[in-house]
This record gives structure tokens, C-alpha cells and sequence, in this order.
């Protein structure tokens, strides 16, 4: 089938084998089984973008690679080793140990862990997911307590609320030579008079 200018389909349209379709609007479901294949894009024109806004989408910046833009602007990235890279479009040129996902900008960067007042929001450091494995080392906070809580060998070791920072489980321990200043008190001895 060979058409030179415009045509309207009403119903099925059955390809078997390899349809190259260049700039042709669906209106309506695409039903694909098997491969698609797109063109890579680019940063400014992905090559999967919505209608009126063609500069945000899923393009392929190199081989292996996937990304998404907005705006114009590559935002996020994912490596063919999984790295994933949030501001960057290279994860894979970070400290390998703290490399696996990436945040990245220009000013001040952030990462937030929203949970309601009564939960935690946690972050754990596992070498496993049974048991204790999965909780090794952590840092949580317990918004119902408003208390931080820093773990290791999946107990907690570090308290801080209210001002208060509470050894709970080990002891401060002072290298050689070094030692705890008190001058911060009033009378520097270590007790607030």
C-alpha cells in the first residue's frame, strides 16, 4: 500500500512485518504486539512527547541509556548499570560506594521523606531483606515521638529529641588524646550553674 498524501482509515488496520510510519497521528488505541522502535531524540525534542509539548518526554541520549526531559532539560537519567541519576546525566561519574542513584544541582539539593505524624520515615542500610538483614543500619524518625533515631547491627544506638542527645545502647568513647570541651557551660566545668 503506497499513499502519497493524506489518508483516513476507518477500521482495523492489520500489518504484518515491519510498518515504517513516519509523522502519522492516531487518533484513538495503538495496539502493538511485539517491538516499537522510535528514533533517539534529543533533550529539546524527545522522542516520545505529548501533543504541544514536544520538548518534554523520554528520549535515548546514547546506547543503553534512557532519559526524561522537561522543559527542555534532561532531568532524569538511568545508566545501563541501573544508576539512575536525578540533575545529572551521568550517575556513573559519582563515588561508585553512593552511586546507584544520584541527586543532583546547581544550589541547594534536597531529598525529602514525607510521612504523616503519627508514622516513621526511615532510611535503612541493609545487607539483606530477611530479618534483621534488612534494617542493619538505619536512620529514622518517628514523627508521633518527634525523634530521631540512628541504628546499627539493626538496634537503636542514638536518640535526639527535644535538645537532648541520648546514648541508648554503647558508650561515648574519646580517641587518644582528644577530649570533650565543657567551656559551653557557665561555669566550664560541665555542670550549667
Amino acid at each position: 500500500l503506497a499513499v502519497g498524501d493524506d489518508a483516513t482509515i476507518t477500521g482495523d488496520l492489520a500489518v504484518d512485518g515491519v510498518a515504517n510510519l513516519d509523522n502519522t497521528d492516531i487518533d484513538g488505541t495503538l495496539d502493538v504486539s511485539g517491538q516499537v522502535t522510535v528514533a533517539d531524540g534529543s533533550v529539546g525534542a524527545p522522542s516520545i512527547s505529548n501533543t504541544g509539548d514536544t520538548n518534554t518526554g523520554i528520549f535515548f541520549p546514547a546506547a543503553d541509556k534512557i532519559a526524561l526531559s522537561a522543559g527542555g532539560t534532561q532531568r532524569l537519567t538511568m545508566a545501563a548499570d541501573g544508576k539512575v541519576g536525578l540533575g545529572t546525566d551521568d550517575p556513573t561519574s559519582f563515588n561508585a560506594a553512593a552511586s546507584q542513584f544520584v541527586i543532583s544541582a546547581g544550589g541547594d539539593t534536597g531529598l525529602t521523606i514525607d510521612a504523616t505524624s503519627s508514622t516513621s520515615s526511615s532510611i535503612h542500610f541493609a545487607d539483606g531483606a530477611t530479618g534483621t538483614e534488612a534494617y542493619r543500619g538505619y536512620v529514622s524518625y518517628s514523627h508521633g515521638n518527634d525523634r530521631m533515631n540512628i541504628g546499627a547491627s539493626a538496634t537503636d544506638v542514638l536518640r535526639l529529641q527535644s535538645g537532648n542527645v541520648d546514648i541508648v545502647n554503647g558508650n561515648l568513647i574519646v580517641a587518644s588524646g582528644h577530649g570533650i570541651d565543657f567551656s559551653a557551660t557557665s561555669d566550664g566545668s560541665g555542670t550549667d550553674t
